[in-house]
């Protein structure tokens, strides 16, 4: 939905429920893990525009988070349209630190 949002308005929106606002989302989702009840249980949204940062709470005290691709500045379109696009990246650790 975040991308559809960009082609169409060729930013990313500044928060989450502009989705909604557009009618691309019903409403924002929540993750499927996290640490319900300490406020934890949503996704933390920062927009820079062009790019955007979006991150979750993972069991055993692990935060993940997503980049989308950056587009060529060359090339017209979404990002990661076109085959020299830079491709997204998680941030998640495979093997999270042992707490106990």
């Amino acid at each position: 939905m975040l991308d559809a949002y960009y082609a169409r308005e060729g930013l990313y929106p500044d928060a989450l429920e502009e989705l909604v606002g557009a009618g691309d989302l019903d409403r924002v989702p929540r993750p499927r893990i996290g640490f319900a009840g300490l406020g934890a249980e949503r996704f933390t949204y920062d927009s820079f525009g062009t790019s955007y940062l979006i991150e979750f709470s993972a069991p055993r005290w692990v935060q993940c988070a997503y980049n989308p691709p950056y587009p060529d500045e060359e090339e017209e379109g979404a990002p990661g349209e076109g085959e020299e696009a830079l491709g997204g990246a998680w941030s998640c650790p495979s093997k999270p630190p042992e707490l106990w």
